[in-house]
């Protein structure tokens, strides 16, 4: 008997010890990102790992709770929400003109399942997106068929581009 409760004390001690290890590590990595300023939709300087300096962009939820942002690509402007169940970056027909963003007819050949049913898209790359100050490079996105979206979704081919998104107090916050 002495044997099974050598081993659950001992086990009960390792998962103490990897506890307070991962609280330590925890408190250690909020110690390194700081936000120093909560400005909405600005740039607010966070103290980044020595090797990088950087800024975060935060986005205020609309009354909905939605994250919204103005993102610039090939130096226009566009609303878009932001939308982490968004498999890529996918931009309103009407949008994607407006950027200067126009497939051929015969590039709407990528078969795509929505909540309003099978589409079919056009795979583009966009070369940089902008979001505040911070850029992400060749950036996979699709152009949906008019009427099929309401808005264009910033999605996750954009955001796996960061260096991190997190929603505290609230807020959405995209880190270089």
């Amino acid at each position: 008997m002495a044997g099974p409760i050598r081993m659950a004390l001992g086990a009960g001690v390792l998962a103490s010890c990897l506890g307070m290890v991962l609280a330590q590590t925890m408190a250690s990595r909020s110690a390194v990102h700081p936000l120093v300023g909560q400005a909405t939709g600005r740039n607010t300087p966070v103290e980044a790992p020595s090797h990088s300096a950087g800024y975060a962009v935060t986005l205020e939820p609309d009354r909905n709770g939605h994250y919204r942002a103005d993102v610039e690509v090939a130096g226009r402007r566009v609303r878009m929400l932001v939308d982490t169940g968004a498999t890529m970056v996918a931009l309103t027909r009407e949008d994607a003109d407006a950027l200067g963003v126009r497939p051929m007819p015969s590039d709407f050949r990528l078969s795509l399942n929505t909540a309003n049913g099978a589409v079919q898209a056009a795979m583009v790359t966009l070369a940089q997106i902008n979001v505040g100050g911070i850029s992400a490079l060749d950036v996979p996105a699709v152009v949906m068929p008019p009427g099929v979206m309401q808005e264009s979704l910033l999605g996750m081919s954009f955001l796996r581009k960061l260096g991190g998104f997190e929603v505290a107090s609230g807020k959405l916050i995209l880190r270089p």
